[in-house]
């Protein structure tokens, strides 16, 4: 009797680092590609999304996702550092989750709650 089976294996993601992989501007992302060296592509821009190209926000590693549809997805992390808070006097603190089906989920400990769907933000994706 045989135990053993082949396993095969489809990557739907890779990451990528910044400067070395990936350069992103305002207006695209420039990729490197094994087989054709750099490839640059337009982003969808959103007017909320310019806070992000300041300086106070850095590039870090990020990925590229294919879903069932074979499309590909840049996903782009960001980073940036915040003050110290003093947090004796604060009454209640926040903690924040972000999923898929609801882009972030709010909560307090005061038990106020927010979701902020992304069904939107899906169909716009799905397009």
């Amino acid at each position: 009797m045989n135990y053993w089976q082949k396993v095969t294996y489809s990557s739907t993601s890779m990451t990528l680092s910044y400067k070395r992989d990936y350069t992103i501007t305002e207006d695209s992302v420039s990729i490197t590609m094994f087989s054709y060296g750099r490839k640059t592509y337009k982003i969808c821009k959103y007017p909320y999304a310019k806070q992000f190209f300041r300086s106070l926000w850095q590039s870090k590693d990020s990925k590229v996702m294919k879903d069932n549809n074979y499309d590909y997805y840049f996903h782009l992390t960001l980073s940036r550092e915040l003050p110290d808070m003093k947090i004796e006097g604060a009454p209640t603190f926040m903690g924040t989750d972000i999923d898929i089906n609801f882009l972030a989920v709010a909560s307090t400990t005061d038990k106020k709650c927010k979701f902020f769907a992304g069904g939107e933000i899906k169909k716009k994706r799905i397009q």
